[in-house]
């Protein structure tokens, strides 16, 4: 397979390759023999026949994923807008300013657990990052935070996500989201799995290269307009209905709840916490004096 997803997350359209004795048959019949064994939660798009030595895990070129959420969560905490109401083309413009900050070549050490800033694996190439469309849920209008990159490191996305809701909220400072691109450590959360689509995988370099070839059985990866018609039909049938489900609405009000009370310069602390209250010690330091003596701290209208 081309890609692996975080436990929860949704794999709308995947890669796999092996082997297998067709004869005469067109390749075809292989999407419909599997469907035919298949539960209807899965279901083979197409089948293509390729060189010998495919490989779909090293032959992707890229992997896209969508984060699916309320238009509401990327809204200041002050916002006066009614949360059945869609982003505004401004407020799209304003989350595309933000996820722009993360396209390019960055060190993600911040975004995922076990490595190190100075590692090779914690380097990590963002090809697109932007607000997409979606289709509204329970009521509610929804947006999808679109992430195209070469490779993602475990947790990434979700944690991309959770800073640009951080900081569209003005939760998130720009020197501190800045900083978590550097080797500086910083903690940040992790937003839930159930709104993660791996939405596609893309073959450009081995399309050009070998699926051109008229003269051969091989056809491109990329899906054809008829395929993906069935692929958005199946996410629409299968996929949304989970991620806008009661459930999942309620842990994702949960989360937000607690972002608003994230701190985001807490040291030593994998998931950062809480903020800590007036005169409580943050962890590994020693708590004000006044406190500590238990002498009443002066009273601030």
């Amino acid at each position: 397979r081309c890609a692996r997803t975080d436990k929860g997350v949704h794999a709308l359209s995947n890669v796999i390759s092996f082997m297998c004795a067709l004869g005469e048959e067109p390749i075809e019949v292989v999407a419909a023999r599997m469907n035919a064994e298949l539960p209807d939660a899965i279901r083979v798009l197409a089948a293509r026949r390729t060189t010998r030595g495919f490989d779909a895990h090293k032959l992707c070129d890229s992997r896209e994923y969508d984060y699916l959420l309320p238009a509401q969560a990327l809204r200041p905490l002050d916002s006066l807008i009614a949360e059945t109401e869609p982003l505004t083309e401004t407020e799209i413009v304003q989350v595309d300013g933000l996820l722009a900050a993360f396209l390019g070549t960055h060190i993600f050490h911040n975004y995922t657990s076990g490595l190190a800033p100075h590692m090779k694996q914690a380097q990590r190439h963002i090809l697109e990052a932007k607000v997409a469309p979606a289709p509204s849920l329970r009521g509610l209008p929804y947006v999808a935070l679109r992430f195209k990159g070469s490779s993602f490191l475990i947790h990434q996305i979700r944690k991309m996500a959770a800073v640009t809701i951080a900081r569209a909220g003005g939760l998130l400072t720009e020197e501190r989201f800045r900083e978590s691109l550097t080797v500086a450590k910083v903690n940040l959360p992790i937003a839930p799995p159930s709104g993660l689509m791996l939405r596609g995988v893309q073959f450009g370099h081995y399309d050009k290269t070998f699926g051109a070839d008229k003269t051969a059985a091989r056809g491109v990866m990329a899906l054809t307009e008829a395929e993906e018609a069935v692929r958005d039909a199946f996410c629409a049938k299968r996929v949304l209905p989970v991620v806008g489900s009661e459930e999942n609405a309620t842990a994702l009000r949960s989360w937000l709840e607690f972002l608003q009370t994230y701190d985001f310069l807490r040291d030593g602390n994998e998931q950062g916490g809480p903020r800590p209250k007036p005169g409580e010690a943050k962890a590994g330091e020693a708590a004000p004096a006044a406190a500590a003596a238990g002498q009443a701290a002066p009273l601030h209208n």
